[in-house]
């Protein structure tokens, strides 16, 4: 009797268990902003220095979208005798964007930005 309930706990557990992780999956789908900024390498010639500046910014804004929602950060720092020798941080992210569409851009101070709003 008693490896019954046992039984049948684990099974009402499990249930609920599935039942919770289907319905985070199922989730309602996140809209987010972000804004990217590019500079066009020195040597380029105006109208190519404007598309890779724009390619820039748009990169730029991606990687803002998917570092906004989640952002898995490892660092490490090396010193000796007091002073920082080695500095290092690595950022990676796993993130879908969906629909992601320009809402603005353009020029400012040298650089193009581009404003990106997209699905996750």
């Amino acid at each position: 009797m008693k490896t019954m309930k046992t039984a049948i706990r684990s099974l009402a557990l499990s249930l609920i268990c599935t039942f919770l992780l289907s319905v985070s999956v199922f989730a309602a789908p996140m809209t987010v902003t972000a804004r990217g900024e590019g500079v066009a390498p020195p040597n380029a010639r105006p109208r190519q220095a404007e598309i890779l500046a724009r390619r820039a910014a748009i990169l730029d804004a991606y990687r803002q979208l998917a570092e906004g929602v989640e952002a898995v950060i490892e660092s490490e720092s090396q010193s000796d005798m007091a002073m920082i020798t080695k500095d290092e941080a690595r950022l990676r992210t796993r993130t879908v964007i969906r629909n992601a569409r320009i809402i603005m851009e353009g020029h400012r101070y040298g650089a193009y930005y581009v404003i990106m709003e997209g699905t996750l």
